[in-house]
């Protein structure tokens, strides 16, 4: 069973915990370079669908500071996610999600390195793609099994499983857009930040992940596009 740092609800969780990208530290041996990313993150807030931005900025070697300014003019001052400092980033918390469709248009990140300003530009589009609907949740003996149904948009798939607060409690590994079911257990897959508990109620979250139609398959990590969620609470048996 694989542990986890725990995040709440964190897109970031789904990222890190089996290497969808890397922190890219290459020991300060080549020339400092940046990659920023805006992810649209879509989900169902209040019995409404909802919308909200994830920013990221990966530096290849420790920075000093990080901000990203959108196409509309508000800025944000991100936070240090690793403790080697070249990851930055800001998560959306369910009060950030909104009805309104994000800004599509060029996202500036500004970092610091060594006192020198370095920029990156995210070219954001919204397709505005659909969730993925959940055909079964199945729990017996301690053991999860999970179906879902075709989605046209997906290019890959992540299945979570939180409690009824938004705490992580397993994230699989990342998903081919072809599968269609997941079987999991505490101890026999994916990654854990707890063991559930027997009568406890939880949410099952499938995530469809769309990359930006311009990445090549090295590129993917780093340029995602959109994440919708779809979620069914289940009680753990």
């Amino acid at each position: 069973m694989i542990k986890i740092q725990k995040f709440r609800n964190s897109v970031l969780m789904l990222l890190v915990a089996f290497g969808l990208f890397s922190c890219g530290d290459d020991g300060g041996t080549a020339p400092f370079s940046v990659i920023g990313d805006v992810i649209v993150i879509k989900r169902t807030v209040d019995g409404e669908m909802k919308y909200a931005n994830s920013y990221y900025a990966w530096g290849t070697q420790p920075m000093q500071m990080a901000k990203v300014i959108t196409p509309t003019g508000p800025e944000f001052t991100l936070d240090a996610l690793s403790d080697l400092k070249n990851t930055y980033g800001k998560e959306p918390g369910l009060n950030e999600f909104s009805s309104s469709a994000p800004a599509e248009g060029n996202y500036m990140f500004l970092v610091m390195h060594q006192d020198i300003s370095h920029e990156a530009v995210d070219l954001l589009t919204f397709d505005d793609i659909d969730t993925t609907a959940i055909s079964s949740v199945t729990i017996s003996n301690q053991a999860a099994s999970v179906e879902w149904v075709n989605n046209p948009d997906a290019d890959n798939f992540v299945v979570r499983l939180t409690n009824t607060s938004g705490d992580l409690i397993f994230v699989s590994q990342t998903l081919s857009k072809e599968q269609r079911r997941l079987d999991f257990s505490p101890g026999a897959y994916g990654a854990w930040q707890e063991t559930p508990v027997v009568g406890e109620d939880y949410l099952v979250e499938v995530l469809c992940i769309k990359y930006e139609n311009t990445m090549d398959t090295e590129d993917l990590s780093y340029h995602i596009q959109e994440i919708s969620v779809a979620q069914q609470s289940t009680t753990w048996e």
